[in-house]
């Protein structure tokens, strides 16, 4: 019985700094701090900037995640992984700066500056500065509300697992040299700030922790007749009404405030880019 004895020690030996290593590890990288400098970005307070920005957050898919009135809304929820609630946007601005804000939204750093985790970063980060301000003006304007979400990351083992083994990142970005303005080619600033948050141009894109494949981004819209682009952008409907997926529901939540010459100009774009 001794050996049994000594094999049951080990095991409960081993498991407990596989605990250690596990949670040790992953709260380093969920807790670490991210030097990331605070852009030089103010409020807009014209408005008609602030209404503008209030159409680049439903474009960008900003109240997809935060809810569609901005209250928050719990955005990912799987068991064991992680159950993270994006806050609601108007108690977010009422504690921060606006460079916060800014790097927030550009650079996935919190304001405690901490990581930030499903931050569309690699569309976001290309905003223009004027339109970086804009949305923060938007957010500005929004009042609080006792209907408010805001709640913090729950990380479970799979998910702390995941982050340990490089599956999982988080949105800290610090590629910078966005320009001031919105650029002239609206097509190709369209595509890079709201289509790359979930797709590639010319490849399909797995999304980890779901497992969705977006499908090439240029053979997709090129291929479509300019008239029915504008109807799937506007309706959620593709050619045959038929609905797919989560391409209908973005559309139906924040594309459809896209305008015809953007569609347009987005079309042309990446019927350039399927040419090379």
């Amino acid at each position: 019985m001794r050996w049994v004895r000594r094999g049951i020690t080990t095991l409960v030996g081993l498991t407990a700094l596989a605990l250690v290593v596990l949670y040790g590890g992953s709260a380093m990288l969920l807790d670490r701090r991210a030097d990331v400098e605070l852009p030089q970005i103010k409020a807009a307070t014209n408005p008609l900037d602030i209404l503008e920005g209030g159409r680049l957050a439903r474009i960008e898919g900003c109240l997809d995640c935060h809810g569609g009135d901005a209250r928050g809304r719990l955005a990912f929820d799987q068991p064991a992984i992680a159950r993270i609630t994006a806050p609601a946007l108007a108690r977010v601005a009422e504690n921060a700066t606006d460079g916060q804000l800014a790097r927030a939204i550009r650079n996935g750093v919190s304001i405690e500056a901490r990581p930030l985790f499903m931050m569309p970063t690699q569309a976001l980060n290309r905003l223009s500065d004027e339109d970086l301000a804009r949305l923060i003006g938007w957010m500005r304007s929004l009042q609080t509300s006792a209907f408010d979400k805001v709640a913090p990351k729950e990380v479970g083992p799979l998910g702390r697992f995941g982050l340990l083994i490089g599956k999982f990142q988080d949105s800290v970005t610090r590629t910078g040299g966005q320009p001031r303005r919105r650029p002239a080619d609206i097509g190709r600033y369209l595509v890079e700030t709201v289509c790359l948050e979930c797709h590639l141009i010319d490849r399909e894109k797995i999304e980890p922790a779901t497992g969705h494949a977006a499908p090439p981004l240029a053979a997709m819209v090129a291929g479509y007749d300019p008239a029915a682009l504008r109807t799937l952008l506007r309706t959620g409907k593709a050619v045959g009404n038929r609905d797919v997926g989560l391409m209908s529901e973005a559309s139906r939540k924040g594309l459809y405030a896209l305008t015809d010459p953007e569609i347009d100009s987005i079309q042309a774009y990446l019927r350039t880019q399927l040419r090379r």
